[in-house]
């Protein structure tokens, strides 16, 4: 968004011109180029309001939000799709979730468990019922962490995999 000498780049104002947090920005102009810009748009809706989705599953929720189209997400996913350039791909949620927060794309811990390790080191939790259990790799969108706990609890997240990992995290490897 910005050059090595700081000054804002047309990527940068085109960011701007979205209008939400530059992590959201950025998911929804690079995920519509790999997921089409109807998809993304409806991904970054509900990872800049929460609410609309209550369960842990987010592909889930997403399909009940597409099926009901609640005006409130519906409009702002017209919104973000007129900002930019129409485009067709494969719907792949996780991608986008990955796109906006890379650090958080988790692995299981250990086989059966209900515990992930996000890239940026903090430990998460799967609530029991959550519908992803056999996930081993997530793309977390909110996860809480309550004072004086040494791990979080996933809140929403969409099933990933280790290539989605490696493509959305590739900054994050070593």
């Amino acid at each position: 968004a910005v050059t090595g000498a700081g000054e804002v780049t047309e990527r940068g104002r085109h960011m701007a011109r979205v209008g939400l947090h530059p992590r959201l920005a950025r998911a929804l102009l690079d995920g519509a180029a790999e997921v089409g810009t109807r998809a993304a748009a409806e991904v970054v809706a509900i990872l800049d309001d929460d609410t609309l989705v209550p369960g842990v599953d987010l592909v889930a929720g997403l399909r009940a939000l597409r099926r009901e189209r609640p005006p409130r997400w519906r409009r702002e996913v017209e919104r973000l799709s007129r900002l930019v350039d129409a485009t067709d791909g494969d719907d792949d949620p996780a991608f986008v979730v990955a796109l906006a927060h890379p650090e958080r794309l988790a692995r299981r811990r250990s086989p059966g468990s209900a515990s992930y390790l996000m890239a940026g080191g903090t430990a998460v939790t799967l609530p029991p019922g959550s519908g992803l259990g056999a996930a081993e790799w997530v793309a977390v969108a909110v996860a809480t962490r309550d004072p004086g706990r040494s791990d979080g609890r996933i809140r929403s997240a969409a099933v990933a995999d280790e290539k989605l990992a490696r493509r959305a995290g590739s900054s994050l490897l070593e």
